[in-house]
């Protein structure tokens, strides 16, 4: 029996010692008026550079947080959305899969959900007071009506002593990969020190000011991790490869490492699952590209969502896309005529009553013209026979 609950109520079970995603439960979307705090959305500042028509960038930020933020893990990094032609926006990054194309922050779950995101608008002339990753931070993190109720996690580019500090102050719990120059002279021990010591060796230390806690563990190379919510214990082994005796050997991992670790990967999944399944329709505007990338979003979200609720259905993101565009073509359209849109073609033939597009078809007639159709029964056409064609 499914226990209906709402947001609020799904969220405050969420440091109960059942996790959340156990629970056989829906949960019942709140009202849209008040789902966060919109009213102090600034949309992007889309509108001063034009990059979507009709504010759809604001409109898809606030349905992709329409059932709140129910997942507790959630995490912030970059995501590259595929272009090539010429725009002040565009970007490249050496070494990435996709290494041309618009940059853009986003907020997502450990498992690949987008709540929020923030398309980067090339280099401002204000200066931000925790950098251009903290100023990321801060404006995504206005999605979240209650930050104790999440642990955020980013990498290195975000993370700075004086940004964690703050969200402290702000009651945001917060997890990240920091650089050595990063750290306001923190006394753990040098990176050149730790890496001389053996695989799984560690050194800490705490800032009780902050309650920041600092360790710097040896792996393949050595890492920094700075947290405001976690801690070196519990120690869990991991397993590494040693060239030395040709085999695998188990190592000490720090909590925090393993934390960071398995909740990080939230936007990394959502572009692989983007990636594998990407709108392939050309345009000629420089905004199609976005625009296309946003409908792919929203499309990986609903599936997301269908899982979550029907947790014996295991149906693929194929079949979960396919089904649909099954229901797309065959709901009804209404067409109405626009002077801006010029004239309709001579050669297309209207018929009255039209049941919907499921049937419409383009076939040769006997003048070898190519004319549309809306219904196939309309003329004499040729209607391929669809009853021996395989299912997907």
């Amino acid at each position: 029996m499914k226990r209906f609950l709402t947001t609020e109520q799904a969220l405050a079970q969420l440091f109960e010692e059942e996790p959340i995603e156990e629970r056989d439960m829906v949960i019942i979307p709140p009202n849209p008026s008040a789902v966060s705090d919109e009213k102090d959305f600034d949309e992007n500042d889309l509108t001063n550079v034009g990059v979507l028509p009709s504010d759809t960038a604001g409109e898809l930020e606030i349905h992709n947080s329409q059932f709140g933020i129910f997942k507790h893990h959630l995490s912030i990094d970059e995501q590259m959305i595929p272009y090539r032609g010429r725009h002040s926006c565009k970007m490249f990054i050496k070494g990435k899969p996709i290494r041309f194309g618009y940059k853009s922050w986003i907020l997502a779950s450990s498992d690949g959900y987008v709540f929020s995101f923030d398309i980067y608008q090339g280099k401002s002339e204000n200066k931000y007071e925790y950098g251009l990753g903290g100023k990321v931070i801060i404006k995504l993190l206005k999605a979240l009506q209650k930050p104790n109720y999440h642990k955020i996690y980013f990498d290195n580019f975000f993370t700075s002593f004086k940004l964690l500090s703050y969200l402290k102050q702000m009651g945001y719990f917060a997890t990240g990969t920091v650089r050595d120059n990063r750290i306001e002279h923190c006394p753990v021990e040098s990176i050149k020190v730790v890496a001389k010591k053996e695989r799984g060796y560690y050194d800490y230390r705490f800032e009780k000011l902050n309650e920041i806690f600092v360790v710097r563990w040896n792996d393949n190379s050595v890492v920094t991790v700075a947290s405001t919510c976690h801690t070196i214990s519990l120690l869990s082994n991991v397993s590494r490869y040693s060239k030395k005796i040709s085999s695998k050997i188990k190592i000490p991992q720090p909590n925090m490492v393993t934390a960071y670790n398995k909740h990080m990967g939230g936007v990394d999944l959502c572009d692989n699952l983007i990636s594998t399944y990407r709108i392939k329709i050309r345009g000629k505007k420089w905004w199609w590209p976005i625009f296309t990338n946003f409908i792919d979003v929203a499309l990986v979200n609903s599936w997301k969502i269908w899982k979550f609720v029907n947790r014996d259905d295991k149906k693929s993101l194929l079949a979960f896309r396919r089904e649909v565009t099954n229901y797309l073509l065959r709901t009804p359209v209404k067409i109405e005529k626009n002077s801006s849109t010029g004239h309709a073609s001579q050669f297309a033939l209207q018929c009255e009553n039209p049941i919907d597009s499921s049937g419409h078809y383009l076939s040769k007639i006997i003048d070898g013209k190519r004319r549309r159709w809306i219904l196939p029964y309309a003329l004499k056409i040729y209607v391929p026979n669809m009853s021996n064609r395989t299912p997907y």
